[in-house]
């Protein structure tokens, strides 16, 4: 049985079917789980037939992980399933997995070497199809072999789309309404046949060997019986006759050019041997278990793709019609996806939980579906309301960017704590050295007069010398040395008169110089932390691309995938895959 591990949980094995589940052979309870996840969740069934889409680029892993994961637990649960083939060795990839659940017995292998026929317009038509549904049918499958006409074509794509469609509908109904059923090479020949001008639809010689006039006549002779008159009036009369015949020249060639090279198509080769001989498989045959493997790989050609293209719309439209709460559950498998998708997956996946049944897409990048829309903005709008609809969603690694970006929002955001850090360092040296001196000198003169008179004189003189030294730090010091000499005469002269007269004179003289030198140096480091609150990725976009393993030797045959669903209560879970385990 195969394992998957996670990095810090024990091995997860699949969970044992219950007894009554395993005497009917299948699961059938919504909550029946079919793959354990992690130790307390598992994928159940209901979320099964929510749709899973697996992501991954070449080399990645995504077939022997969680391909090889998923296609056992289906089958080991029972389920009858359809898959569609890509590549050459899918077939061999789903035999392995039959031959390790013991399910062989279930395989219907349909290929170009093997007896199964499946005649898909008769299969419709018993089945109840109208006329209208087998025009949409083939109008879906004509446009197989390029779905960037399915989906992504711009407005004068079209036009010519719509063209068609409107030719292959009135056609349609017209070799209905003559046969009562529709063998493409009828329906080829009429279309080829039908009027090109008002007057050619009235000259007898045209009526006399056109196939589009004796289908008509054998309708209006079954007055109504498979087709009404006013529906036959209307595409005959109306449309042929009121808007075909009228067409440009060019115009109309142009359409039936492009509807034929589609019929042509079942003429000859594969398509016509297994598509329009006799049927001995269907698509109901899966809700009995059988495991329908449509071997004719998408990248060959054109060809293969319209085949896939026949069995997945027809599977789909049983599933529908088959689906009840005691139906057994069926899956549709289609890896490298991006051959298989049509505008109706869309519709058929919203309704695919009350179908019971599992849609398994892979592919290896979002612009591989873009691309193979059409490449244009519709294209994108395409694409995101397509896998919104599959809600199981599994990354593997990815060198593409807008992938890897999809797969973070997907996850989403939360709120975290971003540390920083910051250090300074700085450091300065300095050298200095500095000399000054200073002169002053002063003079002041003085004279009164009174009642006395006094004459004198007065001789003072002083000198004098200071030094000093400070330290200054750091090993130096400062020295400081004054000099100065003051001289100062005086005169007065006194007399009985009492009036006088007196003068005072001051001359002071003095020089100051410093001479001194200094060093100096500092050095400094601060360090700071932090820390700051914001939203950020759950998982970083680059975590897609260079921390998920691939499998091979070189990493231990273990293969690494993101694993987003509802039926976890977180918003992701990591889930290895080891290739060894059979």
């Amino acid at each position: 049985m195969l394992s998957l591990t996670r990095s810090n949980a024990q091995p997860l094995n699949f969970t044992a079917i219950t007894k009554q589940e395993k005497k009917q052979g299948y699961l059938s309870n919504f909550t029946s789980p079919l793959l354990q996840l992690t130790p307390s969740h598992a994928f159940t069934l209901e979320q099964s037939f929510e749709g899973v889409q697996v992501f991954g680029g070449t080399g990645s892993g995504k077939t022997s992980g969680s391909g090889k994961a998923l296609a056992r637990s289906l089958l080991h649960a029972g389920y009858g399933g359809l898959v569609l083939c890509a590549k050459p060795d899918e077939a061999e990839n789903w035999l392995a997995h039959a031959k390790a659940t013991g399910r062989m017995g279930n395989v219907l292998h349909f290929s170009e070497s093997n007896p199964l026929r499946f005649n898909f317009i008769q299969y419709e038509l018993a089945n109840g199809a109208s006329p209208f549904d087998i025009a949409e049918l083939i109008d879906n499958i004509r446009r197989a072999g390029s779905t960037a006409e399915s989906m992504g074509g711009g407005d004068n794509q079209q036009f010519w789309q719509d063209a068609g469609r409107d030719l292959l509908t009135a056609a349609m109904l017209v070799l209905y309404a003559s046969t009562g059923g529709c063998v493409l090479d009828d329906l080829a020949q009429l279309i080829a046949t039908a009027p090109r001008s008002i007057k050619e639809g009235e000259d007898d010689e045209w009526q006399r060997r056109s196939a589009f006039f004796s289908h008509y006549m054998a309708a209006v002779s079954h007055d109504g019986k498979y087709v009404s008159l006013a529906n036959l009036d209307k595409a005959a009369v109306g449309y042929f006759m009121g808007q075909f015949a009228p067409m440009s020249e060019k115009m109309r060639s142009s359409i039936v050019q492009t509807l034929m090279t589609s019929l042509n198509r079942f003429n000859y080769g594969f398509l016509n041997e297994l598509f329009t001989k006799n049927t001995n498989v269907v698509p109901e045959m899966t809700h009995d278990g059988a495991i329908i493997i449509v071997d004719l790989p998408a990248l060959r050609g054109a060809d293969q793709r319209i085949a896939a293209q026949i069995w997945k719309y027809c599977f789909q439209r049983a599933t529908t019609r088959q689906a009840s709460e005691t139906t057994r559950p069926v899956f549709l498998w289609a890896d490298e996806s991006q051959y298989f998708i049509n505008e109706k997956d869309v519709e058929f996946q919203s309704t695919a939980r009350s179908s019971r049944v599992t849609t398994v897409y892979m592919t290896q990048s979002l612009p591989a579906y873009k691309h193979a829309i059409g490449g244009t903005e519709k294209a994108n709008t395409a694409t995101r309301a397509f896998i919104a609809n599959l809600r199981t969603q599994i990354f593997h690694a990815n060198n593409d960017p807008e992938t890897n970006l999809y797969a973070a929002d997907l996850i989403g955001k939360s709120i975290v704590w971003r540390k920083n850090v910051s250090e300074n360092e700085s450091a300065s040296k300095g050298k200095s050295r500095s000399w000054s001196e200073a002169v002053a000198e002063s003079l002041s003169k003085g004279s009164s007069w009174g009642d006395s008179h006094t004459q004198g004189d007065t001789l003072s003189r002083s000198s004098g010398e200071n030094y000093s030294r400070t330290f200054t730090g750091f090993g130096f010091f400062h020295d400081s040395r004054n000099k100065g000499s003051n001289q100062s005469n005086s005169a007065s002269v006194n007399e009985s008169t009492s009036s006088s007269i007196g003068g005072n004179r001051s001359n002071t003289y003095g020089t100051t110089s410093t001479d001194g030198t200094g060093e100096s140096s500092t050095y400094g480091q601060t360090r700071g932390h932090g820390a700051q609150e914001q939203k950020d990725y759950r998982l970083d976009p680059d975590h897609f691309n260079h921390h998920l393993r691939t499998g091979g030797a070189s990493n231990g045959f273990m293969v690494d995938a993101i694993i987003v669903t509802p039926a976890l209560p977180e918003p992701f879970t990591q889930i290895s895959y080891d290739q060894r385990v059979d």
